[in-house]
């Protein structure tokens, strides 16, 4: 299986990995387990934060990994972005953890940034091709001498 995949679902166990955190609290109330995060302090109320963004940040991934994929991304490239988003939300979750407010924000909009570039990898080919890229007579645009004939005998028929 593609390491793109796989990123997707070390990007879901993640947040609930790190809920462990704030659940090992010894005032958890099982019977209304979320109660207890709003009197939590420090590092348990930072690993749900955590936790909760890590819920949030999740659909955006995924969806771009399978929309890459099923568009034919070269899977090299899915991997290594796929794989560069696993590891920036590592960092903002070490951040996070850690307290380190001044740089957490940044990784997070970082992490925003790479879901959408992951999802806009389909798009690539369109890029910096102008009209080539949808219109009919692409080839002619390119200088092929196949499509250049074509299109000499196109223009001599219409005269």
């Amino acid at each position: 299986m593609a390491v793109a995949l796989w990123c997707v679902l070390a990007a879901r166990l993640l947040p609930v990995l790190v809920v462990f955190v704030a659940k090992s609290d010894p005032r958890l109330d099982v019977h209304n387990p979320r109660d207890v995060h709003a009197l939590q302090t420090g590092l348990r109320k930072r690993a749900y934060g955590t936790h909760l963004n890590g819920l949030e940040a999740f659909p955006l991934f995924a969806a771009a990994v399978i929309v890459a994929t099923l568009k034919g991304v070269p899977q090299s490239l899915l991997d290594w972005a796929a794989g560069a988003w696993l590891l920036v939300r590592l960092g903002y979750t070490a951040a996070y953890l850690c307290d380190l407010a001044r740089i957490r924000p940044a990784l997070w909009a970082l992490s925003v940034i790479l879901s959408v570039a992951i999802f806009l990898l389909p798009a690539r080919r369109y890029l910096g091709t102008g009209c080539a890229a949808v219109c009919p007579m692409k080839n002619a645009f390119r200088g092929h001498p196949e499509s250049l004939e074509s299109t000499a005998s196109v223009a001599e028929r219409s005269m």
